[in-house]
């Protein structure tokens, strides 16, 4: 298993829980969010997720897909040499 797998799961016992005690009026859902070390807008947002999807709904849907960092790093390696072409060609000589 995988750490990011592992945290994911770690994250679903964690949030079960607390949204237990939510429901139960034992806290408030900004003591639920800081619980969880997240916003009160993105507890609500899990809560409903978890409500329309079940846990199927509290997975990191980024898992598996291709990051944006490494488009990044080419992007940046592209623009550059532009940027090196583009000085070479119209610095101005020194008399």
């Amino acid at each position: 298993m995988r750490r990011t797998e592992a945290h994911q799961g770690v994250r679903m016992i964690k949030f079960s829980s607390i949204l237990s005690g939510y429901e139960a009026a034992e806290f408030s859902q900004a003591e639920a969010a800081e619980l969880l070390g997240i916003g009160e807008r993105t507890f609500r947002r899990w809560r409903q997720r978890f409500e329309d999807e079940g846990e199927a709904g509290l997975l990191d849907r980024r898992l598996g897909k291709a990051s944006a960092s490494g488009f990044l790093r080419i992007g940046a390696k592209r623009w550059r040499r532009c940027i090196a072409r583009v000085t070479r060609v119209s610095r101005p000589s020194i008399s």
